[in-house]
């Protein structure tokens, strides 16, 4: 059962992504580096504040001080911990020490003060950031002592008076004895008892660092960056403090309400999320009290209709088609539906006193009883475990059973209850339908035998026929009349056309059984390679080519060049009297792309749409447009072994549109797709970025002087 409680919902202190962790880290280190540049600035300022400043600040460091004290303490005790307590008491001796410090510097006449207010001054500064650092320290040492004893938080009373004598010793000290002048100006350190202070705090920054809990708790979050400020300002200001109203004790009392503001956003953002907390747990609450009306009300229900429900379920476990049963430990039969005796073979009324075994195949005998042991040992029911039961005349039931405990009134396990499912009809059909795979595998591989036989072995005799009709063209070259010249020339041309069908028929048997796995593919690369293979063709056929700038898709990277290869082909081998134009573009729809290869052609008749893509159907027949009518039906099985469609949009003499869709890649956005033109193919061909091999598909190359006469003759 899936944990919905509140605490099973909190943020565990290893979740917080390393991002997150590393920002922060980031943010500390930022923090000091810009309190060292501040430093350096006041370091050689000579500005002065008025006496005013310095008491305002001050008034303002107390009053928050005390403030952030007792938020503190507020949210001890929503939820008490050492570190808010000592934190919160801390804060508000704290502010008690700089209220005094402010009256030390407001030079008020009152007693307990000084009588050399002078130098009493930079010593009840002292005093304040002293008792503040050592409380600090003193909490995050009293979290490793909660650590180590199992809930021991400190005496509250101990802490208040602790704390409050301290505070009122300290202003004792300051009011009864007279302290030397703590500044010694032209020194490299005006004041350099104020470096303790710092070396305090400091430990405290480290230890609550590696304490752990800044990456994940928002009270502490904010308490690092505090400890950070302090030290920085015990350090780095007041230490070359000359004076109340130099450069260097205004920025220091500045720092040191940052210092204090920042505890307070740590605070308020510790009670909001303890607010949170609470709203989800009233919210929960609220939940289960509904819960717990309905349940009430259910159960009053429940027990109105008990003997209904009674008949209800046993009319249920006698009319489904599964077989119930409820055995004891010995594997005794003490409840079971009809169903089960149906499956058993038995009677209904003679299953009492049998055993499980009497009915069990002896070699899933100890599988069985393996299973009831391991329920036994578990309390688990176990799901769908095979059993194969022996019926009293010999016949063998596969079926599938399940089985789980059945708990006595102090919750031992006293049986075992389970359903069982003839299934030996399912098992006879997947048996069947295993046996035909396996022979389908094996005529697949006679196919592949076949395409191998007819892409090699075939080819052998038409070479011989085409070798042997070029010889007697070439012997009798002038000695044959017309008709003779025209039976050698369709010897040739018959070849040819046969040699063309034979490797059409290879590639349309390899777009399976030779694919590739699927990769990142640019489309853009595979049409440039289906353009540089087809160079030649394109040249003699003087056509314009123009492409949008083409996505990448999740494909086989060589049957998307042979896709772009077999549409170009086609588009140049039925264009019509105009000069040829292609275009390839791309429309962008949810969740696939769709390619167009559109050109100016003959067109198709509407009604041959779908015959197109067809293995064999050739719209135009005999010498009107070559072709073996088996390129389209490749295109076809290509973009369907890629989860995708093909179809065309054409009208007769308007030309034709081929488009294709194909899945949008699913780990990065395309980018969107912009026309990009290319002029004609230049004279020279680009050289294409993997050869052709023999058998690739395409339109048939121009032939050169070198080559059979009966070849060009077929072509005219």
């Amino acid at each position: 059962m899936q944990d919905t409680s509140l605490a099973s919902r909190q943020p565990q202190s290893g979740e917080l992504g390393q991002d997150r962790v590393g920002a922060r880290a980031a943010a500390y280190c930022a923090l000091a580096a810009g309190l060292l540049l501040l430093f350096l600035g006041v370091r050689g300022a000579q500005w002065r504040v008025s006496p005013l400043t310095p008491l305002l600040l001050e008034l303002s460091a107390a009053v928050v001080a005390l403030v952030v004290g007792i938020l503190a303490l507020v949210r001890y005790y929503s939820r008490k911990n050492n570190t808010l307590l000592l934190i919160g008491a801390g804060l508000i001796g704290t502010s008690v020490l700089d209220a005094y410090h402010l009256m030390v510097a407001a030079r008020v006449d009152v007693w307990l003060m000084p009588e050399d207010y002078a130098a009493t001054d930079p010593w009840s500064w002292f005093g304040s950031r002293m008792f503040l650092s050592l409380l600090l320290l003193w909490s995050w040492t009293a979290w490793r002592h909660e650590n180590r004893q199992a809930g021991g938080i400190l005496s509250e009373l101990r802490i208040y008076l602790e704390v409050g004598a301290i505070t009122a010793l300290s202003i004792a000290l300051f009011g009864l004895v007279d302290l030397p002048s703590a500044v010694r100006p032209g020194g490299p350190v005006a004041r350099p008892f104020e470096l303790l202070p710092g070396l305090v705090l400091a430990i405290a920054a480290v230890g609550y660092l590696a304490k752990g809990n800044w990456r994940n708790r928002p009270f502490e979050v904010w308490l690092v960056p505090s400890l950070i400020v302090g030290v920085a300002v015990q350090w780095l200001f007041i230490p070359f403090s000359e004076s109340p109203v130099d450069a260097f004790a205004t920025t220091a009392q500045a720092l040191k309400l940052l210092s204090y503001a920042f505890i307070f956003v740590g605070l308020v953002a510790s009670m909001y999320g303890l607010y949170r907390q609470v709203e989800r747990s009233a919210l929960l609450i609220g939940h289960s009290n509904e819960a717990l009306k309905v349940e009430v009300e259910e159960r009053r229900n429940a027990e109105r209709a008990s003997r209904h429900s009674e008949e209800k379920y046993r009319t249920i476990l006698e009319t489904i088609r599964e077989g119930y049963f409820e055995v004891d430990l010995a594997g005794n039969f003490v409840f079971w539906n009809d169903s089960l005796a149906r499956i058993l073979g038995h009677p209904v009324a003679r299953l009492a006193g049998l055993n499980y075994r009497d009915y069990t195949r002896d070699a899933h005998t100890t599988a069985v009883f393996e299973i009831f042991s391991q329920v036994y040992r578990t309390g688990q029911p176990v799901d769908l475990f095979g059993w194969e039961i022996v019926r009293p005349d010999g016949s063998v039931v596969v079926a599938e059973a399940s089985a789980g405990p059945i708990h006595g009134p102090r919750e031992e396990i006293v049986g075992f209850r389970g359903i069982v499912r003839d299934v030996t009809a399912r098992r006879t059909a997947e048996d069947l339908l295993q046996s035909k795979s396996r022979e389908l595998a094996r005529s697949n591989e006679d196919l592949r035998q076949i395409a191998h036989v007819a892409s090699h072995d075939l080819q052998e005799p038409l070479r011989v026929v085409a070798g042997y009709a070029r010889l007697l063209s070439r012997e009798l070259e002038g000695g044959l009349d017309e008709e003779a010249a025209e039976f050698i020339r369709q010897i040739l041309a018959g070849t040819e056309r046969m040699q063309r069908l034979i490797r059409d028929l290879h590639d349309y048997s390899r777009v399976h059984t030779h694919a590739r796995r699927f990769e990142a593919v640019a489309l853009g690369d595979a049409l440039d390679w289906a353009r540089a293979s087809l160079a030649r063709a394109i040249q003699e056929a003087d056509a314009s080519l123009t492409v949008d700038a083409l996505p990448s898709v999740d494909a086989d990277a060589a049957q998307m060049g042979q896709l772009f290869q077999h549409l170009l082909a086609n588009a140049i081998r039925f264009r019509s009297d105009r000069p040829l134009e292609i275009h390839v573009g791309v429309h962008g729809h949810p969740g696939e792309w769709h390619i167009r290869v559109r050109d100016n052609g003959i067109g198709i008749m509407q009604e041959s749409h779908s015959r197109v893509f067809e293995i064999f159907q050739r719209l135009h027949v005999g010498d009107e447009c070559e072709g073996t009518g088996i390129g389209l039906a490749i295109c076809r099985r290509i973009v369907e072994r890629h989860d995708g469609r093909i179809w065309v949009e054409s009208s007769p003499g308007q030309g034709a549109t081929l488009i294709f869709a194909l899945p949008r890649r699913k780990t990065r956005a395309e980018p969107p797709p912009g026309l990009v033109v290319a002029s004609r193919p230049p004279s020279a061909a680009p050289e294409p970025t993997e050869p052709v091999q023999e058998d690739e598909p395409g339109p048939p190359a121009a032939t050169t002087a070198g080559e059979n006469d009966g070849s060009r003759l077929a072509k005219r």
